[in-house]
């Protein structure tokens, strides 16, 4: 449906650039006598006048006959092109995604409800984690973690501190998980696609490395244990794979 709304807006973008203007209009005019010229006013607004005949034109150049409608017509489905570009692509990664989840669904074992989840509570935690820690506070997501996973990140944090730096993870977003592999009865690894703003400061807010507005894409795998006080899946360990 947004392809067909794009096409109909550039045909009628078309259409009306195409329609004669009443900008320049003549009434009466004989063709004879000479013209006055014409002046223009702010750089944009032009006026000129026939004398003789009855021919008067007010307005911006831009708009009467002496522009191509040719060039408007490239422009406007030039636009059109662009817009059919963009819906193209967000709809191979929706494809793209959808692939990969239900490849990634065929890998677990269990009924749909069980499939989904799990894949609710890894995004949840992993999401969770990944806020807690840019505010570097890791105890934030300790429903979401087991006991040795929060050590570590203290341990993390603690060692960044001592070195004076502080490292941010926002805008974070989960493009797909993949791979996922039973470990032991009640533990399993996925691999977590996603991407996020990653830069480090100093504790005065000085930027060290990174960009602050610049996403980049990651990839990291993530083990997961079953919590049976909980009923539910809590992060374990976290293993980059790459970056890019």
């Amino acid at each position: 449906m947004k392809r067909i709304g794009i096409l109909l807006a550039s045909v009628l973008v078309c259409l009306l650039l195409l329609s004669p203007t009443a900008v320049e209009a003549t009434a009466g005019g004989h063709g004879g006598g000479h013209s006055s010229g014409g002046h223009s006013s702010g750089g944009s607004s032009s006026h000129s006048t026939s004398v003789g005949g009855h021919s008067t034109s007010y307005g911006n150049g831009l708009y009467s006959r002496r522009s191509s409608p040719l060039v408007w017509v490239f422009f406007a489905v030039s636009i059109g092109l662009v817009g059919l570009r963009r819906l193209r692509q967000q709809q191979q990664i929706k494809a793209q995604e959808l692939a990969t989840y239900r490849s990634m669904l065929k890998e677990i074992p269990g009924t749909k409800r069980k499939k989904d989840r799990i894949r609710e509570d890894v995004t949840t935690s992993f999401l969770a984690i990944q806020q807690a820690w840019d505010v570097q506070q890791p105890k934030q997501a300790a429903a979401f973690c087991t006991e040795r996973l929060l050590a570590q990140q203290q341990q993390a944090l603690a060692a960044q501190q001592d070195e004076g730096v502080v490292n941010h993870t926002r805008q974070v977003k989960v493009q797909g998980l993949q791979n996922f592999r039973h470990v032991e009865a009640e533990s399993f690894s996925v691999d977590i696609a996603f991407s996020c703003v990653d830069y480090l400061e100093d504790l005065e807010g000085q930027l060290l490395a990174g960009q602050q507005k610049r996403r980049q894409q990651f990839l990291q795998k993530w083990f997961f244990d079953y919590d049976t006080e909980t009923n539910r899946w809590r992060a374990d360990f976290i293993q980059p794979l790459f970056l890019t």
